[in-house]
């Protein structure tokens, strides 16, 4: 398993630098127009995304972890959270590293909102992967509205 989760977590950090390269290309204008979406810009989807990642390597710590548990994500500016964004990829990165192929079966108790939940290990690093994959999709429809040509879905070259 620990293969499978480094390769995730190496296409992530691939995906979220081409997410990146398009925010520095089109500019700050583009990445706060708003649109009738759940999150209204594109900066407010990845800010989300951000705040859950540093959130879950709080719940899932590893050695140097917790440097970015006091950030204020919500004040973020777009350079911030391209200076910020790398910094999480490497720390997802990490939880994986720092983890031995029986620690993903391995019984965990995660508090997720107001319930906690004991599953194996993978069955979380499953539900924050999809999360990733899940607002990714987002992103993508918001910069096809903005017209900024963009694709995620490949993975064999980015693991």
């Amino acid at each position: 398993m620990y293969e499978m989760f480094h390769a995730l977590a190496t296409y992530n950090k691939a995906a979220n630098e081409m997410v990146v390269a398009h925010l520095r290309a089109m500019g700050p204008e583009k990445a706060l127009a708003e649109h009738p979406t759940y999150y209204p810009n594109i900066l407010k989807t990845l800010l989300h995304v951000l705040r859950s990642d540093i959130r879950w390597t709080e719940r899932l710590p590893f050695p140097g972890s917790g440097k970015l548990g006091k950030l204020d994500v919500d004040s973020l500016s777009v350079e911030d959270y391209l200076r910020y964004r790398t910094q999480v990829d490497d720390d997802i990165i990490q939880v994986i590293e720092s983890r031995k192929d029986a620690d993903f079966t391995a019984m965990t108790r995660i508090e997720l909102g107001k319930k906690v939940f004991e599953r194996p290990l993978w069955q979380f690093l499953l539900q924050w992967f999809n999360h990733h994959a899940h607002h990714r999709g987002q992103v993508s429809v918001l910069l096809d509205l903005e017209g900024v040509d963009n694709d995620y879905s490949g993975v064999l070259d980015k693991i």
